[in-house]
């Protein structure tokens, strides 16, 4: 995580900042304005303007793309917050949402993404969603 301007306060465990933070997780980037990581718990605040880029493991095949193989283009997510909870592997995404490919668009008022034991994208909930096809 990179950032400035933080602030520790001892007795809660608490780091803070309301400057630009950016991010690096095994399976994508992001960033956000505002922090606030809770050191005894595990838990991370991404406070707004959120943004997630969320790339698929390297393939082996070189062969053509299959619609299957579309669904693992990158992903970009927005949304206003986000909390992370590390001991649940769990990454919730408060809206409103969007999740796009260059082939779809998911617009949700919440989203839940799950890592794997590596932090690794798992899986991809949406809350209250629409789906709408890119035009290409």
């Amino acid at each position: 995580m990179e950032t400035r301007g933080v602030t520790f306060n001892r007795a809660t465990g608490t780091a803070q900042t309301d400057q630009p933070v950016k991010f690096v997780f095994p399976s994508g980037n992001g960033e956000a304005v505002g922090v606030e990581y809770h050191s005894e718990e595990g838990a991370v605040q991404l406070l707004r303007d959120v943004n997630l880029f969320l790339t698929p493991p390297a393939s082996n095949a070189a062969a053509k793309k299959t619609a299957k193989e579309h669904a693992q283009d990158p992903v970009h997510l927005t949304g206003r917050s986000l909390d992370f909870g590390r001991d649940s592997r769990t990454m919730h995404l408060l809206g409103p949402v969007e999740a796009e490919t260059r082939m779809a668009r998911l617009l949700a008022g919440e989203l839940t993404l799950m890592l794997d034991s590596s932090f690794r994208a798992k899986n991809l909930w949406p809350h209250r969603e629409r789906i709408e096809k890119n035009r290409s």
